[in-house]
Formats: C-alpha cells, sequence, structure tokens
C-alpha cells in the first residue's frame, strides 16, 4: 500500500499541478527574470561581477558556463521561494476534500503518508526545473557567444538547485502539518524564513557575508547553494579580491570588462556538500511526522478544549427543547423579520468587506495597530507602514478564491443579491476594506497629497492585485509569495518597486499609478477567465 500510494500521490500532484495557472505563472517569470537577472552584455547591468586586483569590475563573457552558472543561482533564489508556494497546502487540501477522514481509516502510517507527499513535492518542483533550464538556452541563443554545452547548462542545476529543492519540499510539509503555520499567516512567515533559513544563515556559518579571506573548507549547512555558490567563483577566479564579489542586479556608470570564465568546478568535496542538503532535508521531515494528527479529530479537538456551558446557556437550551413544535420562546414564524432578496451591489460589498475582517481572525488587531502607528511621522510611521502592508497578504490573499478553496460557489452565487461580476463584487469590497483601514494615514498626510494619493493607490494595488491572482490561481499562495517579495525588495530602498511610496524620501505617483493599471491588467484577464458556477 505504501509504494501504490507514493505512486498515485507522485502522478496525481504532477499531473494537476503542472496543469495550474499558477505554474504556468512562475514560468513565465522565470522566464522573464532570466533576461533581467543575465541583462544585455552591451549594458552597463551585471548580475555576477568581481572586483580583480586591478580595482576594475569585472564579469564574464556569455558563454555556456557564464550562462549555466547564472541561470542556476537564480533558479535557486526563484524556486525555493516561488516553489513553496507551489507545493504548500497539500495536506489541507486533502483534509478538506475529506480525504483525510478516509485515510484516518486506513493503516496507512503517517510516515508513509508524508512520504508520498514529499515525494510529489520534489517529483513535481524537479519538472519544474527542467521546465526553467529552457529559460536559460533562451538566454544563451540570444546573448550568448562560442557553443551551446548542454552540460555546463545542466550540471549547475542538478548540484545546486535540485537538493535545493528538495529542502523546500521538507519545509513546505512542515508548514503544512505545524498548527501556527499550516494558515495563511504562515504563508508570510515563509519569506523570513526563507530569507535566513536558507540564505543568511549559510553565509553566516562560511565565514561571513562580507568576508576578506578565501574559505578553505566546504559549507556543511547550505541549503539554497549560494555560499558554495560564492566559494566556487572565489576558486575559479585567480584575481578577484576576496569579499569584492557581487550577485545581484547592478547598474553601473561605466562599461563591464568582461572576460573568459571556464564556470564552476565541482571537486568532490563540493559534491558532498550538496550531499549534505539531503540529510538536512530529513529534519524538517522528521519534524513533520512528529507533530502530524494524522487527521485525527480526537487531537485535532484537544487543541480547541470545548468551553463548559454557562447556566444561563443551559437554561436557554431546557426552554427551546420545552418550546412547541421545536420553536423557542419569541421564535415564532410572526415575530421572524421581514427579508427582500433585492440585488444590490453596496449591500454586497459592505457584506462582503465584513466577512474580510471577520475572516482575518487573529491578524484584525495587529491589522488595526499597524495601521495606527503607520500614520505616526518619520521611522515609526514607515515600520508601521511596512508592517501594515505586510499583515494586507494574509487577510487578502484567499478572498479572490474563497469560494473555490471550499467548494460554495454554488451556494453563494445562487443568492439574489450577489452581483453578477464575481471579479468586481470582490475587487469593490477588497478596496473598500483596505481604504478604511488606511484612513488613519490618509487622515495625517492630508498635508501631503502626493504621498497621501500614492499610499492610496499602493493599497489598491494590493486589493486588486490579490483579486486578480487569487481568481486567476484559485488560491492565494503565489499572490502571497510575489507580494511578500515585492514588498521586501520596497523597504529595502528600491525606487522602482515602491509602489505604496511609503518607503522612499519622496513618493512617485507615476510608479504606484504603474503598479495599480499592471492590477487591473491582472483584473481583466481574471474577468475574461471566470465564469458563472453551475
Amino acid at each position: 500500500m505504501k509504494l501504490s500510494w507514493i505512486r498515485a500521490q507522485v502522478a496525481t500532484e504532477v499531473k494537476e499541478r503542472l496543469r495550474s495557472t499558477a505554474t504556468v505563472t512562475a514560468l513565465v517569470a522565470f522566464f522573464i527574470l532570466s533576461f533581467l537577472w543575465i541583462p544585455d552584455p552591451k549594458s552597463h547591468a551585471v548580475s555576477i561581477a568581481w572586483q580583480a586586483r586591478d580595482g576594475v569590475t569585472t564579469s564574464g563573457v556569455y558563454n555556456a558556463a557564464y550562462v549555466g552558472a547564472a541561470a542556476a543561482i537564480l533558479a535557486s533564489f526563484f524556486l525555493s521561494l516561488a516553489g513553496f508556494y507551489l507545493v504548500a497546502g497539500s495536506v489541507r487540501r486533502d483534509a478538506r476534500r475529506g480525504l483525510g477522514a478516509i485515510l484516518a481509516a486506513t493503516p496507512l502510517s503517517k510516515t508513509a503518508y508524508l512520504g508520498g507527499k514529499l515525494a510529489a513535492h520534489c517529483a513535481y518542483l524537479g519538472t519544474v526545473a527542467i521546465f526553467t533550464l529552457a529559460s536559460g538556452v533562451a538566454v544563451f541563443l540570444t546573448y550568448g557567444t562560442g557553443p551551446l554545452r548542454i552540460g555546463e547548462l545542466v550540471v549547475p542545476f542538478l548540484l545546486l538547485v535540485l537538493p535545493c529543492l528538495v529542502f523546500v519540499a521538507s519545509l513546505a510539509l512542515l508548514f503544512d502539518v505545524m498548527p501556527g503555520l499550516r494558515g495563511r499567516g504562515g504563508l508570510v512567515i515563509y519569506f523570513f524564513v526563507w530569507t535566513f533559513l536558507l540564505f543568511l544563515l549559510p553565509m553566516q556559518l562560511h565565514g561571513g557575508i562580507e568576508r576578506t579571506q578565501r574559505i578553505t573548507g566546504w559549507p556543511v549547512y547550505d541549503p539554497g547553494g549560494l555560499a558554495l555558490f560564492v566559494d566556487l567563483l572565489e576558486r575559479s577566479v585567480t584575481d578577484l579580491v576576496p569579499g569584492k564579489l557581487s550577485i545581484g542586479i547592478d547598474i553601473l556608470d561605466h562599461p563591464v570588462r568582461r572576460v573568459v570564465w571556464n564556470g564552476l568546478r565541482f571537486p568532490p568535496g563540493a559534491v558532498l556538500s550538496r550531499l549534505t542538503t539531503l540529510a538536512w532535508a530529513l529534519v524538517p521531515f522528521l519534524l513533520s511526522v512528529a507533530v502530524f494528527d494524522r487527521f485525527d479529530p480526537a487531537r485535532r479537538a484537544s487543541r480547541h478544549r470545548i468551553r463548559p456551558r454557562t447556566a444561563s446557556e443551559k437554561g436557554r437550551d431546557e426552554l427551546r427543547e420545552a418550546a412547541p413544535s421545536g420553536l423557542a420562546p419569541r421564535e415564532s414564524l410572526s415575530s421572524l423579520p421581514p427579508f427582500s432578496p433585492s440585488p444590490g451591489i453596496l449591500r454586497s460589498v459592505l457584506a462582503e468587506s465584513r466577512l474580510i475582517w471577520s475572516l482575518s481572525g487573529p491578524l484584525r488587531w495587529p491589522l488595526l495597530a499597524t495601521a495606527v502607528v503607520a500614520a505616526v511621522p518619520g521611522i515609526p510611521g514607515r515600520f508601521g507602514a511596512a508592517g501594515f502592508l505586510l499583515l494586507l497578504a494574509p487577510a487578502l490573499s484567499e478572498v479572490g478564491a474563497r469560494e473555490a478553496i471550499h467548494g460554495s460557489g454554488g451556494l453563494v452565487f445562487s443568492q439574489p443579491g450577489v452581483p453578477q461580476s464575481m471579479v468586481l463584487w470582490k475587487t469593490l469590497s477588497a478596496v473598500l476594506f483596505v481604504a478604511v483601514l488606511s484612513l488613519p494615514r490618509l487622515m495625517m498626510t492630508v498635508l501631503s497629497p502626493q504621498r497621501a494619493l500614492a499610499f492610496l493607490l499602493g493599497g489598491i494595488f494590493v486589493a486588486v492585485f490579490a483579486i486578480g491572482a487569487g481568481v486567476l490561481t484559485r488560491g492565494g499562495k503565489l499572490f502571497t509569495g510575489l507580494y511578500v517579495a515585492l514588498l521586501y525588495a520596497a523597504a529595502n530602498g528600491l525606487p522602482p518597486l515602491d509602489f505604496a511610496g511609503a518607503f522612499a524620501p519622496q513618493p512617485s505617483l507615476a510608479v504606484s499609478a504603474a503598479y495599480v493599471a499592471g492590477g487591473l491588467g491582472l483584473l481583466a484577464l481574471a474577468e475574461l477567465r471566470s465564469r458563472p458556477p453551475q
């Protein structure tokens, strides 16, 4: 049964997920990012560069070795982030579909069930990684020089990317079963886990981020492969000044000197370093097995103790039982309030906005607190704005896909008061929700209309982006991943990414309006795809 379960999981997940809009979106995004990450060699932009001993900024010509290395480190960054959101929620989906209750009645063990999920995640992410290789080939055919050596494109992918994806798949399982992490809040928390656990911590353990001398050993803990990538680059370039290696898009005011670079070489120590990542992937997997409740309702109920009934509640129950015709006192048909099924988009928008607030759960009060702090001038206001914009992600991520997730579309859209356009209804509701919460900052920045308008446009962008992505992908995970990454980059001082004008000294209305326009385009695609439920 174990082997048949694993085979069924791998076949089902790979087939279903490869057809999904989220997978197509991720592959298109990676294709675009590949040409941004590996820009035109004639430009002044560079993604991998180093300072030579003569002080000149140097990079490699676009041969197969350089393109393969650059594409591999980009895939490690991108797929370790987007890949989590592509596979997370699998266990939760089984519980929602009722499959968990069936599995709980079988002899299938926790280890076998989660092992099948892990194998399915790895197979799917590995297939996506193979598709991303096409982006590297496209970049080489556009800008490359010399012969196209497939091995120099494939080997860095195999050793840098695939072990990283196994670790990410194991982390996704842990987030799926760990209480407090398997909800919408966990999708936001993962971004910070990704930053620290996959990249910052390995670099710090392997000589620091800005080290001044080369390291002789190999990384022991390096899930993302960045520490090993830096190490191999320093070993392959003889005139590189230690600590003067740059990985990331950098636009210079002068041309870049390009030299022939022979690419990465993986000695046995480097290969063993990557194999240790597979061993580290066992840690979150074993933790998942330890905390997984195997869909046991008794264990789940123990986390949510039933509150004892009060004396007044017991008295009400007794009165209901004694009432004739099963109706409690004062609940006769003549006392029921009148109901008028008059359609109205305003009433529907108000009701949906209230529902968004209600379903935000524990996030409501931090969301309200950060909205108030965002109105404070200076640095506290920037931190408040960052927190407010961050908390909007879990609050809005599933609004556009709620009915698809829970299978309640037929019931909801059969009501006479619901607007015919789900996209318009959800968008107006999300915009109203964000606008009301943004009032403190908008009121405090009334003396600066440009800043207030930029923040309002940023809030509108978040709302339309969440609804458009939710409708298209029928979920909120991909929106959360892309949005949190965008917010992180904006908070770190990249003006073209500051969609809300919350972090730049002088906000740009053109930038904010451009993001709103892009969000409206996404909404148009969502409207074209959405169909009324049958």
